[in-house]
């Protein structure tokens, strides 16, 4: 019976462990694009105000 505790607990540290490194990951990946469209954004401002004068 014991065993059989100790494994399923390890089972849920390992699914935990799994869960959170792929939030950590999905958090990566959507600062990553914040910062990609920040540039397109700074790119575009400059190209249309370069573009007027």
């Amino acid at each position: 019976m014991e065993i059989v505790l100790n494994k399923i607990l390890s089972e849920i540290q390992h699914q935990e462990d799994k869960v959170s490194s792929q939030m950590v990951e999905t958090a990566d990946k959507a600062f990553q694009m914040i910062l990609f469209l920040k540039e397109m954004l700074f790119y575009y401002k400059d190209e249309s105000f370069t573009n007027r004068i």
